[in-house]
């Protein structure tokens, strides 16, 4: 009888331990659905602001890009009207040649091309050489002959050859700062006198005519040069009032 007892108190006692387990009050359970979306949204949150950062980073690159290209737009159309307006200009010259004609170069490494006005197509005729600084059309200088002269594009570099009487003279320059610079010069008189008494010199010194045209051949005979073209040639433009407006 007293084991039997002992059983049914034990079943007894089990029984309340399950009912407690399995029947929280209300608060609590209210307490702990609470801290469990209080955890989740945290667990979550990271990855939202991750996102967010991304979100805000593309936003602001974007938003630095967009002036450069603005720039570079306003620029070309910045350089086209100065040079539109320096040739209207230079229209009204009293000496105009019927030659004349006008090309643009890129002669330095940058997105701006220079202005090459040529007045004729003789001997003796230069091209006139302009650039646009963000604010004006300055001149460089005149350089050439027969109204053109040979280049390196984007390398900032000009060569030129002339003959006159017998007399030979070459040249390398370079476009910097804004101006000319003679990096070589040579010159001989091999044509007026012979080759026997003929002098021969790089950059005003004498020289033995080996030395001059080797120097000569390193300098202009390996260059992959353009030139710039003469009027009736593809990029050259008739100095005309239609021709300036319309390019």
């Amino acid at each position: 009888m007293k084991k039997m007892l002992t059983v049914l108190l034990a079943a007894a006692v089990l029984a309340g331990f399950t009912a407690c387990s399995s029947s929280r009050p209300d608060g609590e359970t209210e307490a702990l659905t609470t801290v469990n979306e209080e955890t989740a949204a945290e667990a979550a949150a990271p990855e939202a602001t991750a996102a967010e950062e991304t979100a805000e980073e593309t936003t602001a690159q974007n938003t630095e890009a967009a002036p450069v290209s603005e720039a570079a737009s306003t620029e070309a159309a910045d350089y086209k009207e100065a040079y539109r307006q320096f040739l209207l200009t230079y229209l009204k010259k009293d000496d105009l040649s019927d030659y004349a004609c006008f090309s643009l170069i890129y002669l330095d490494d940058d997105d701006v091309p220079e202005l090459v006005i040529s007045d004729g197509d003789f001997h003796l005729s230069t091209a006139h050489l302009y650039a646009f600084d963000g604010a004006q059309v300055r001149h460089i200088d005149d350089v050439g002959n027969y109204g053109t002269f040979t280049y390196e594009s984007r390398k900032s570099l000009i060569y030129v050859e002339d003959v006159a009487q017998g007399h030979f003279m070459a040249a390398k320059l370079e476009y910097k700062n804004g101006k000319l610079d003679t990096l070589w010069s040579g010159a001989n008189d091999e044509g007026a006198v012979g080759e026997e008494k003929a002098v021969y010199e790089i950059n005003q010194k004498t020289v033995s005519a080996a030395e001059f045209n080797a120097e000569y051949d390193r300098i202009f005979s390996s260059q992959n040069l353009d030139q710039v073209p003469s009027k009736g040639e593809s990029g050259a433009y008739a100095l005309t009032r239609e021709s300036v407006t319309a390019f």
